[in-house]
């Protein structure tokens, strides 16, 4: 590099996308590399299934092309951890957004959780069409609320839900700009930079419009083009078609870029934005001098002249007066210079606010690739590309674009409707070369699923089969520029070709573990498995072992390291025998023997220790011990050298001895030992004897004589026994006189106890350790002991690992933790140590793998990103309304289809005062049953017969409630008599009342079954209590039933075409109660426009309505409607009187005696009041009609519409014994306004037009008689026999998904509430199954879904829950009992 690298100059290191045409940023440049266009045609059948119109298909105008891409509906909302029925609000553009954030970031090798420094986020989006044309007219806010709805689809917060959930500090904010947006994001992002606010920024853009995959309408004058073909710079050019589609760079400081490796593939050198300040024709018109101006400016920035400029990436839309305005802004700043231009809208179309970033992406990857690449669609040159003296020419078929002497650089431009413009410089990336030492390299990757895991090893294979870049900077790539999951794999290999093998073949190693800081301890192994040339390979490859070798050296010198050092041999030392001794192990000198492999393992340890792997414990076996107390600080290494030396020389001087390992327990051995010492207890069946050679002989023919193996250890001397006693005294001396012992630093395991050493021992302690047995079975107890550790065995084999497995305390699931990290001396792999990093990274020790891999050059590169497992998360937008989709119904009794005989359970019967509960309980019991009448409490299945003789609908109402609300796992059956007219009898408003309150109970109680049985009054006691026993016992499948002569009836619904006729007298005057209301002034209206001459509305307040009179009446006060009439004849009567504010409307539960009367205040007594009075006129003077307004709530219930749907089921009883019309009205429009979200949700659904609710009034009044008038259907929501049937569909989308990785294991919910909260949750979360251990907040909740799900609680189960208390008892057992207190606390009131 000959030029001094600024702080202004930024490296664009990262990139990702999806665009028309192109799947990825690879797909992208050979899509324009090849010239190919990526704008999709579409057939008829494609666009008619995707919602287009048949009419608007034949318009010739009609385009049938668009610049689209695939799977704007899928989503990988688990790896971000967005729960799925967030995914399914979440704008598209915020989805898109994040994925290719995380592919940026993965590209620019940013692992966000390790990375040192602040990344920022800049980027913008066009407004949420998903919102507009999916989601609203889907009624989602009344399902997930308005807040949720909000912050899902907001522009204001792309940019912090990318730094929220991919953990980034840095200043993140959206940027808006219209066409320029994603390009001024890059500008403000590279600003940010070079003040040093941030070390890493992504900046870019997303658009998309819903419907997606459609075509449009083309416009003359508009900016899509009628063949849906861009042309720029063309003589014909009339626009590009709008596309969608996503961008984000990855930006960093240069200097800081090339200091780590960075792979840059172009450095920005200046940038620039403006806005052209209304020197235009027009707000959406472009501006000459603001564009010459930012180039102008972006120039003077990067210190560089138009001259330095080889070619410039075009705003280029082809439309005629934004080409004509771009090019006469280019012949000003580049006049008298050549330049080359082009757009990549001929390849894509206008990608709006994704559109800057993805020319910057062309022009970034042509300096990169060293190619410049075709713009299309350019037949006849645009005359004003030659009308000045800059030489402009297109760029229309690829030309190579070589480094060369003088720098290469582009411009890239950018300009938004509304004059704000940007411009950026960019240069070729310095030249770097790298030459890493060789060595076996260690390849890591990681997913959130195993699936994930297996696709990216797969998509890695592919990679290394074909890139030229060295393995050493794919491995160190993936080491320290990817995340860690936990589904993980590893490959060691020497070259690309063998790790893309092996990958394929499945030959890796892999491990499901979420830790990522997990401790280590240190097992340091002792004398007996070490080899000639054994620390060969790591002192020629290892800087940090060799320098602690040559510590090691300097202390006591080369003698004792040489066999250690030689080349290592090609042969084998044979079989592994028990403790990992050799057969033919070398029976060193123990002088040398053990300063040696002290070395060696001190300095392997120091290189491990390297890596950032500091342990929390040590062992050592023998020998060991005495490298775990120097690593421990209790000895520094001079000591540590010196005595192990000092102590090998004494027991060199000593007469030989033997050692003989036995597979029986010391307990059982110790009488048959006759001079001969136990060495090591390993194990429960393993132990070390030493001794005299001859003693051993003797030892091992007793033994044999018992079939009991003894097999003799390849060693000089009988270690840990009497044999070393005579040098004791002479070691602790020295010991006193020359070393300094320390309390350690780290705690190590002692061979003498097996227990941890956390003070400095005494000098005593290592003639101690020198002469008693190994208590290795012990110190492994106690090793195990100090958590789920991986234990790394220091030193050659494997033979600590193998105790270590074998103890009675390590579980099979432990074993993967225990790793080696030498070859044993007839392993003849290369990679063992590495591998042993690998399994570390496995189990999830956190490696530093800047430390790893120590000083050698490396780089990093391009690697296949993230494999995202996407599943469909979308609201499909309603499908259009049929209109004249209102129904108007009459009911009919049919015979109800015999019930299945039902489980045996017991009966309590709440009695009546006529005797039919004695009856009912005395039949029960001589039917075998478990039958009595009620003290008190309710349990198995209530009878509840007391409205049958009831004199008062409102007690009789509260009453009911009372026996449906109790919270208990209940069957309940409510009777009643004579409150449905099966046939052509009168019926009793009461008993219709009760009759409506099931329903309500089992869509607000998921742990209830509520029926209701409608008795004939002609019945006796005895035919009362057998209809009712039949009933009980074999129950018919409706959830309401009327026995009438001796059979049980279910209603049904039958459509009606009633004809029309004229119901308002040309000047009749015309009655409406409840006249003030919104349905009351629409039918002011509708009756004035139909000719009405005086309109008379009542209410009990004061208003006014325009051509209508207001009298403030009280429908209940007779004497005041009564004055009324007598005022002169009313040709016809409306009540719509009715009590329906919000905070009337409330569960059963809290359904009071004062709740219930409210509602049946004004619609039932002021119904009786106006039958009343209309009785008392002549019969020339009653009114032609009067029409009652009822409410389906009377036949489908509702949440917190139990007394509202009694008075309702009571109006329409008082109806017919009037002969009068009532219609149980749907929803009319402007109803749900003062209603809540969620009461509302189902009602929406089911709402009318004016045009429609009015057209249905006409008809209600022509037919007459009691109708329901249903909007979109009625079957499907009638009740059925089952809580959850009977509910409201609330959720705007059915769509469940699987129940994700969690801590703990599935286990079902065990009782009632905890089903019901575990339905709720599923429902608010998008999950299934839901267990009763599972967490809210672990299965994607947070505080906002949290109010929701609470409100639901409250609505179903009748009970308020404190969001505080969600947080205190997260799961589902736990809420459910603290929502079984709450219960009974609420219902104290009764």
């Amino acid at each position: 590099m000959t030029e001094e690298i600024q702080s202004t100059d930024i490296a664009l290191v990262g990139m990702a996308g999806r665009f028309p045409g192109a799947t990825d940023v690879e797909e992208l440049w050979a899509t324009v590399r090849a010239g190919r266009s990526g704008i999709r045609r579409f057939t008829d059948e494609h666009l008619l299934a995707n919602g287009v119109s048949p009419e608007l298909l034949d318009d010739p105008a009609y385009v049938k092309a668009g610049a689209v891409i695939d799977g704007i509906e899928q989503f990988d909302a688990g790896f971000f951890g967005i729960n799925p029925k967030e995914a399914q609000i979440l704008d598209p553009q915020h989805r898109l957004l994040l994925e290719h954030c995380w592919h940026a970031l993965e590209d620019a090798n940013c692992d966000p959780a390790r990375f040192d420094g602040a990344v920022g986020v800049f980027a913008g989006t066009a407004w949420s069409t998903y919102l507009i044309n999916n989601l609203a007219p889907a009624g989602t806010a009344r399902e997930m609320g308005d807040m949720a709805l909000a912050l899902a689809n907001e522009k204001d917060t792309l940019a912090t839900r990318v730094a929220h959930l991919l953990g980034l500090s840095g200043p993140a904010f959206a940027i808006q700009s219209a066409c320029s947006t994603s390009l001024v994001a890059v500008c403000v992002a590279a600003s940010s930079l070079a003040n040093f606010e941030c070390d890493l920024a992504l900046a870019g853009g997303v658009s998309l419009a819903v419907p997606h995959q459609v075509g449009y309408l083309y416009q003359q004058g508009g900016i899509a083009p009628p063949d849906g073909q861009c042309r720029a710079f063309d003589a014909a050019g009339l626009g590009a078609p709008l596309g969608g589609g996503v961008g984000v760079v990855a930006l960093r400081r240069l200097e800081d870029a090339l200091a780590d490796g960075d792979r840059v593939y172009a450095v920005l050198r200046g940038w620039a934005v403006n806005n052209d300040a209304g020197r235009k024709v027009g707000f959406t018109a472009p501006g000459v001098e603001g564009q010459a101006a930012v180039i102008a400016e972006a120039l003077a920035a990067a210190g560089l002249a138009p001259s330095d400029i080889d070619y410039v990436e075009a705003h280029g839309t082809g439309t005629a007066l934004g080409d004509a305005a771009e090019i006469a802004a280019l012949q000003r700043v580049f006049h008298g210079e050549s330049l080359r231009i082009g757009s990549i809208k001929t390849n894509v179309g206008h990608l709006d606010r994704a559109a800057g970033v993805t020319g910057l992406i062309k022009a970034a990857l042509s300096l990169h690739r060293e190619e410049i690449p075709p713009t299309l669609n350019l037949d006849t040159p645009n005359p004003q590309l030659a009308a000045g003296s800059a030489d402009l020419s297109v760029v229309t078929s690829p030309q190579a674009w070589p480094r060369g002497d003088r720098k290469r650089r582009a411009g890239v431009s950018a300009f938004g409707i509304g004059g704000t413009n940007a411009h950026v410089i960019v240069e070729e990336a310095p030249v770097t070369s790298r030459e890493p030492s060789e060595r076996q390299e260690l390849l890591v990757w990681s997913a959130r699923s195993a699936k994930a895991a297996d696709e990216q090893g797969q998509r890695l294979a592919d990679h290394l089969a074909v890139t030229e870049d060295a393995l050493a900077d794919v491995a160190n790539t993936l080491q320290r520029g990817r995340s860690v999951f936990p589904h993980r794999r590893i490959v060691v290999a020497d070259t690309a070709a063998e790790a893309a093998k092996k990958v394929r073949d499945g030959d890796y190693l892999t491990r499901h573990d979420g830790q990522t800081d997990r401790g280590v301890g240190f097992l340091l192994s002792g004398a007996g498995e070490q080899y000639p040339g054994m620390a060969r390979h790591l002192y020629e490859t290892e800087p940090v072992f060799a320098m602690a070798i040559d510590a090691c050296l300097e202390i006591v010198g080369l003698e004792p390291l040489q066999d250690m050092l030689k080349p290592r041999r090609a042969t084998s030392n044979g079989l592994v025998q028990l403790l990992g001794r050799s057969a033919d192990a070398s029976a060193e000198a123990t002088d040398r023997l053990h300063p040696a492999l002290f070395a060696v393992e001190y300095a392997l340890a120091q290189l491990i220790r390297s890596w950032g792997v500091e342990p929390s414990v040590l062992v050592g076996y023998s020998l060991g011990e005495y490298v775990a107390a120097c690593l421990s600080g209790v000895l520094s290494l001079e000591d540590a050298l010196r005595l192990v030396q000092h102590r090998a020389r004494l027991i060199n001087a000593l007469p030989g001895g033997g050692m003989a390992a036995i597979p029986r327990s010391a307990d059982e051995l110790r009488d048959r030992l006759d001079g001969v010492d136990i060495a090591a207890v390993n194990g429960p069946q393993l132990t070390v004897v030493s001794g005299d050679i001859q003693a051993l002989a003797e030892l091992r023919e007793k033994l044999a004589a018992d079939s009991i193996p003894c097999r003799p250890l390849a060693t000089t001397h009988a270690f840990h026994s009497r044999m070393l006693a005579p040098i004791r005294d002479e070691l602790t001396e020295w010991i006193k006189a020359n070393i300094t012992l320390n309390a350690p630093t780290i705690p190590y395991v002692s061979n003498v106890t097996g227990k941890l050493i956390t003070a400095a021992p005494e000098p005593e302690y290592w003639a101690e350790h020198m002469c008693a047995p190994v208590q290795f079975d012990t110190a492994i107890e106690t090793v195990l002991a100090q958590g789920d550790l991986a234990l790394l065995e220091i030193g050659p084999g494997q033979s600590l690992g193998a105790m270590v497995r074998g103890h009675r305390d390590c579980e099979p699931d432990r074993w993967p933790l225990i790793i080696s990290t030498l070859p044993a001396a007839d392993d003849r792999r290369a990679g063992v140590l590495a591998e042993a990093a690998g399994r570390l990274w496995l189990a999830g020790v956190a490696i530093d793998w800047a430390g790893y891999q120590g000083d050698r050059e490396l780089g990093r590169v391009g690697l296949p990103t993230y494999p995202f497992q996407r599943e469909r998360y979308w609201i499909d937008a309603p499908k259009p309304v049929v209109r004249d989709n209102v129904e108007l119904l009459s009911q009919r009794w049919i015979p109800a289809r015999p019930g299945e005989a039902g489980e045996p359970t017991q009966f309590v019967v709440i009695p009546d005062a006529g005797g039919v509960g004695e009856a009912l309980v005395e039949l029960l019991c001589q039917q075998g049953f478990d039958a009595e009448l009620s003290c008190g409490d309710l349990y198995g299945t209530v009878v509840d017969l007391s409205a049958v003789d009831a004199v008062d609908e409102v007690t009789a109402v509260a009453s009911a409630s009372r026996t449906l609300s109790t919270g208990s796992d209940l069957s309940v059956l409510i009777v009643t008599r004579g409150g449905q007219a099966v046939g052509n009898e009168s019926v009793s408003p009461i008993q219709a009342a009760v009759a409506a309150l099931p329903v309500v109970a089992n869509q607000e109680y998921l742990n209830l079954e509520a029926r209701g049985v409608d008795l004939d009054p002609a019945y006796t006691v005895s035919e009362a209590a057998q209809a009712l026993a039949t009933e009980l016992t074999q129950p018919s499948d409706a959830v309401l039933v009327a026995h009438r002569g001796g059979r049980p009836h279910s209603p049904t619904y039958e459509p009606l075409t009633p004809g029309t006729t004229t119901v308002v007298k040309p000047g009749g005057t015309y009655l409406i109660t409840g006249g003030l209301g919104t349905v009351g002034r629409q039918l002011a209206q509708h009756l004035a426009d139909a000719g009405a001459g005086r309109i008379i509305l009542t209410t009990r307040g004061g208003g006014e309505v325009e051509g209508a009179e207001v009298r403030q009446i009280d429908v209940t006060d007779v004497d005041a409607m009564r004055a009324l009439f007598e005022e002169g004849r009313i040709d016809g009567v409306v009540h719509a009187a009715a009590a329906s504010d919000p905070d009337s409307l409330r569960p059963l539960a809290q359904s009071g005696e004062s709740v219930v009367a409210r509602h049946f205040g004004a619609k039932v007594e002021g119904a009786r009041v106006l039958a009343t009075v209309i009785a008392t006129l002549p019969e020339a003077d009653r009114p032609d009609w009067c029409v009652l307004f009822s409410s389906t709530s009377a036949v489908l219930g509702g949440i917190t519409l139990g007394a509202y749907a009694a008075a309702n089921a009571a109006l329409m009883a008082l109806a017919r014994n009037e002969n009068w019309a009532c219609a149980a009205w749907d929803t009319w429009p402007g109803t749900l306004d003062r209603l809540d979200g969620r009461i509302g949700a189902t009602m929406a659904r089911h709402a009318m037009t004016r045009a429609e609710a009015l057209g249905a009034f006409d008809r209600v009044v022509a037919h007459g008689g009691r109708l329901v008038v249903a909007a979109g259907g009625l079957h499907d929501r009638l009740p059925a026999r089952t809580a959850t049937a009977a509910a409201p569909k609330q959720e705007t989308a059915t769509t469940r998904y699987p129940r994700p990785e969690l801590p703990q294991p599935f286990v079902a919910p065990g009782d009632d509430n905890e089903r019901a909260l575990a339905d709720i949750w599923s429902s608010v979360l998008g999950v299934a199954p839901v267990g009763s251990r599972d967490n809210f907040f672990d299965l994607g909740g947070n505080s906002l879904i949290a109010l929701h799900m609470l409100a639901l609680v409250r609505e179903r189960l009748g009970v308020a829950v404190p969001t505080a208390t969600l947080f205190e008892l997260p799961t589902v057992r736990a809420l459910a009992a603290q929502v079984l207190i709450n219960t009974e606390t609420e219902q104290s009131w009764q």
